[in-house]
C-alpha cells in the first residue's frame, strides 16, 4: 500500500532510481530551425509531464527513464502534433517539424457572470491528431492556430470547473 512503518530499530528503506536516457534533436519549420518552441513530454503510462524549450538553434535536450512517451512541439502560428517515442537508450537527433496553421481559432473565455477570465488555458484537439493552445488575455480574448479539420474546443482556469465549448 506504499507505506512504511518505522520503529526505530534501524530499519530502513532502499530507494533504486532507474537510469535516465537522453534524447536530443532539432524542431523545424520544413526550412529554418525554430528558437523558443515548447517540447512537452508525457509518460504515456504515470501521465507525468514536462516541459523543455528549443534554444536559440531549435535544439532541445531531456531525460527521462525507459518508456513509451508522447511528445508535443508547440509554438504560436503552428500546429502541434503528437508523436510517440520509444526510450530504451540514448536517442540522439529525434527532429521534428512544425506544421504551419492557415486558419484561426478565436473567442472569449467569461465566467458565469459574464466578466472575462484572464489567464486561462484554452485548448482545442483535432479529430485524428493535432493541438493547439493559448493563453486568455486580460479583456479574455484568445486566439489558436490551427489547420483544417474538426477542432473540440476547451478551457480551463484555476478556480472554475474546465468546460468544453465546440466539441
Amino acid at each position: 500500500d506504499g507505506k512504511v512503518n518505522f520503529d526505530g530499530t534501524g530499519d530502513g528503506i532502499t530507494i533504486t532510481l532507474p537510469t535516465l536516457h537522453t534524447v536530443t534533436g532539432t524542431v523545424d519549420d520544413g526550412s529554418i530551425n525554430v528558437e523558443g518552441v515548447l517540447v512537452t513530454v508525457i509518460d504515456e503510462t504515470t501521465g507525468d509531464a514536462f516541459e523543455v524549450e528549443t534554444d536559440s538553434s531549435g535544439d532541445y535536450t531531456f531525460e527521462v527513464p525507459t518508456g513509451n512517451y508522447s511528445v508535443l512541439t508547440e509554438q504560436s502560428g503552428y500546429v502541434a502534433t503528437p508523436q510517440t517515442l520509444v526510450v530504451a537508450a540514448d536517442l540522439p537527433s529525434q527532429d521534428f517539424s512544425l506544421d504551419a496553421a492557415d486558419k484561426t481559432i478565436s473567442g472569449t473565455i467569461t465566467d458565469s457572470g459574464g466578466d472575462p477570465v484572464e489567464g486561462a488555458l484554452v485548448y482545442a484537439d483535432m479529430a485524428g491528431g493535432g493541438m493547439a493552445t493559448s493563453e486568455t488575455a486580460a479583456d479574455g480574448t484568445y486566439t489558436m492556430y490551427v489547420s483544417d479539420g474538426n477542432w473540440s474546443v476547451s478551457a480551463v482556469t484555476s478556480g472554475y470547473a474546465a468546460s468544453t465549448a465546440i466539441d
